[in-house]
């Protein structure tokens, strides 16, 4: 069932030392590995390999079959260990993301959740008491969304975000991808972004993202970056503090500014980081205000680069 090496191509792990794609308040030098990108590629060996040891070693074993060159990869100077991450869409595969979790957590390895929130009330407290971060997706905040583009129910996606900001330590970000003509109308961005402020308050950072036609929704137009813009100022405008834009090049919308003083503390463009304002606790480096988030340290200077690697 296993194979001898679990992947088998070269994977591109994007960004080390930056902040990853959950908006980036959670740490500031990081790993990051997307199962699911990296199964997009190598699935069969990948899920194998997985399924394999989680069967037969349990999580405790779950490095079995890793080399020791691999692992000293992970243990690499440039990702502290303090300081790394493995982010993951774990929800449909629960059994596995945990004991993959526990045996990141052996590795002093943190975890990062992107999920899409649907889950019920039993795995909820087990799955995000193994979770040091989550980006939940919002997809929407209307019944009829839920139901037309995603044959779901709003209600339990919303019980799972309260749940992981009102009682866990996990720390939560939210992203709404805005689909022309289904989830962009202002009204319906503005009763989101109330009841965000309501549930979660004013410091869970809220990402909205443009979406462009792919699968079955090529017949769609890609969202117009005003849609986008527009729907960060109603945010703002509602009371949240840390709203930002994806999926288009805006520099003001993509940075951090401190809550205090208002001077731009985290400089975005993309991935790449300018301005850098926060001492190695969050706090203004002008003001002293504490930014919301997790941080440790400095960040990095790895930049844009990508960097192709045999695991």
């Amino acid at each position: 069932m296993a194979t001898g090496q679990p992947w088998a191509k070269p994977v591109e792990l994007p960004d080390f030392n930056q902040p990853c794609g959950l908006g980036i308040e959670f740490l500031c030098h990081i790993l990051v590995v997307k199962l699911a990108e990296i199964a997009g590629q190598n699935k069969q060996q990948f899920f194998l390999h997985l399924r394999y040891n989680v069967i037969n070693h349990g999580g405790d074993n779950l490095w079995r079959g890793v080399s020791n060159h691999q692992r000293q990869y992970l243990r690499a100077s440039k990702v502290p260990a303090d300081k790394r991450q493995l982010g993951f869409s774990p929800v449909i595969f629960l059994e596995y993301a945990l004991n993959f979790a526990a045996a990141c957590r052996v590795q002093d390895i943190k975890n990062v959740a992107v999920t899409a929130g649907y889950i019920s009330d039993a795995p909820r407290e087990e799955f995000f008491g193994a979770m040091d971060a989550a980006n939940i997706d919002l997809k929407g905040f209307t019944k009829r969304f839920y139901k037309k583009l995603t044959g779901s129910e709003i209600q339990p996606v919303l019980e799972t975000i309260a749940y992981a900001v009102q009682e866990t330590s996990c720390w939560v970000e939210l992203t709404t991808l805005l689909i022309p003509g289904e989830n962009d109308d202002p009204k319906e961005i503005e009763a989101l972004s109330r009841w965000v402020l309501d549930t979660c308050g004013s410091d869970v950072p809220l990402h909205f993202t443009a979406f462009h036609p792919d699968f079955r929704m090529q017949s769609t137009p890609p969202t117009p970056p005003e849609t986008v813009l527009r729907a960060r100022q109603i945010a703002l405008a509602c009371g949240l503090r840390h709203v930002y834009v994806g999926n288009i090049k805006h520099f003001e919308a993509q940075s951090s500014y401190c809550t205090g003083c208002g001077a731009r503390v985290i400089g975005r463009d993309w991935h790449l980081l300018s301005t850098w304002q926060l001492s190695d606790f969050g706090n203004c480096t002008i003001c002293g205000t504490q930014f919301a988030g997790r941080f440790s340290g400095l960040p990095g200077d790895w930049g844009r680069k990508r960097l192709p690697i045999r695991i």
